[in-house]
């Protein structure tokens, strides 16, 4: 098979190489990484790991704690509510595409480990 006859031959190998990794995919990577670091820095983001931007895409719940309680590898979100003033609470629907105001949001989350509710901070403005 084409597959043992380069896995046998060293230089051949190489070739293999080659044609999975296509050669600038690294400079691609980098001026991706660096184009998101720009944008963060102009939103006044401060990113500590820039090789998390690539994963950052994928985030759908984003949970800020200022105490780092929220460790624990089984927390669940239950439910987000919408505050306006610190004083009215709403539910948000599932589908955020309607919400038009930057209301803060805070989010109540359980660990489910222990059984005791968890208090988050506040996260303001809602992703755009």
């Amino acid at each position: 098979s084409v597959w043992n006859r380069y896995l046998g031959d060293h230089i051949q190998s190489r070739y293999l190489i080659t044609i999975a990794v296509p050669p600038n995919l690294p400079a691609n990577m980098s001026s991706g990484i660096s184009y998101g670091l720009t944008r963060l820095k102009d939103g006044k983001i401060l990113c500590i790991a820039p090789d998390r931007i690539n994963v950052a895409g994928k985030v759908k719940v984003v949970c800020f704690d200022k105490t780092d309680i929220l460790t624990e590898q089984d927390l669940g979100v239950m439910r987000v509510n919408g505050v306006r003033n610190n004083n009215n609470y709403t539910v948000i629907p599932e589908s955020t595409e309607n919400i038009k105001d930057d209301s803060q949001i805070s989010i109540n989350a359980n660990d489910t480990t222990q059984n005791h509710p968890i208090v988050v901070s506040e996260a303001t403005g809602i992703p755009k």
